[in-house]
């Protein structure tokens, strides 16, 4: 099982709004208890004010993390075999990428799951998600 995550959840619109630490995959029960809230739809990440994502959706996403790392993996697998492929049909080449869209649930994984923890078993391999787009690099590597 993927690793929980620990995210700032808060209230609003209280007298005295509460900001607690919420372990994600969480239970709802204790959640409402945790911040007297009969409705979780009133709770936000406080760590992320803007985000538009709900807890119980957040929190679907994250029991769904052993699944969709190991699509992602998939992914990044078949999208290097096609680069290598590129590699050897163009040796004068230093590198090559493919850039991919990702689902915004496979982006929340990428986020919170394997970011900072990926790490392809060939060194020539590096991967990135920015702005809902996954790029796969293959080729050199740059030093230092």
């Amino acid at each position: 099982m993927a690793e929980k995550i620990e995210r700032l959840v808060g209230t609003r619109g209280r007298e005295e709004n509460k900001a607690l630490y919420v372990i994600f995959p969480y239970n709802e029960d204790d959640v409402r208890e945790m911040f007297e809230e009969e409705n979780l739809e009133n709770l936000y990440f406080a760590d992320a004010p803007e985000s538009k994502m709900s807890l119980s959706n957040f929190n679907r996403i994250v029991l769904q993390a052993d699944d969709r790392m190991e699509k992602i993996r998939e992914e990044i697998e078949a999208t290097v075999k096609f680069l290598k492929k590129q590699m050897k049909a163009h040796p004068d080449w230093k590198g090559t990428s493919e850039t991919k869209g990702i689902p915004y649930e496979d982006g929340v994984i990428w986020k919170y799951f394997m970011k900072d923890s990926y790490k392809n078993k060939d060194e020539k391999v590096r991967v990135w998600v920015y702005k809902g787009e996954m790029v796969v690099y293959y080729g050199e590597q740059k030093k230092g």
